[in-house]
């Protein structure tokens, strides 16, 4: 009995070491992010992130329910707490989207959020500066996304 557990051990090692190691997260991609005020009614701020493939080979990769999160920082390097962060306001799902990138080839990660949220009871109108911190394969990279005027 022992025989056979170490035998059926030794077959799903040799089988799981077999598979195609996913490419690791951020390596050989390239990421930019931006950010601006949807306006109207209920304006909002909305963060893109644009990852691209600079290989000569497909990339895959895992996003999660919430792949890009947004902060708004006071100062322009983004230093310290952010004034807002939508880590704290969000519910994500553990859905995964899985993602196969060829080379040259990009991919559009967006975010939003109401501007009435951002600032909330207390943060003034003004210039804030975005981070869109996005998330794949369960490690994470923050991103400068710019600035944008936010104004209740």
């Amino acid at each position: 009995m022992k025989l056979r557990l170490i035998a059926l051990g030794a077959i799903a090692l040799v089988a799981c070491s077999s598979q195609q190691e996913p490419a690791a997260p951020f390596r050989d991609l390239t990421l930019e992010a931006r950010s601006e005020v949807v306006p109207g009614p209920s304006a909002a701020l909305r963060g893109t992130v644009t990852v691209t493939n600079t290989t000569d080979h497909a990339i895959s990769f895992q996003a999660g329910g919430c792949p890009v999160l947004l902060q708004v920082f006071g100062s322009p390097d983004r230093a310290g707490a952010p004034a807002w962060d939508q880590a704290t306001n969000t519910y994500c799902t553990d859905v995964l989207q899985n993602v196969i990138l060829q080379p040259g080839a990009a991919h559009q990660f967006v975010a939003q959020a109401p501007v009435s949220e951002v600032l909330g009871a207390t943060l003034p109108n003004g210039r804030y500066y975005v981070g869109a911190t996005i998330r794949l394969d369960s490690h994470q990279q923050q991103v400068p996304a710019g600035d944008v005027e936010l104004t209740q």
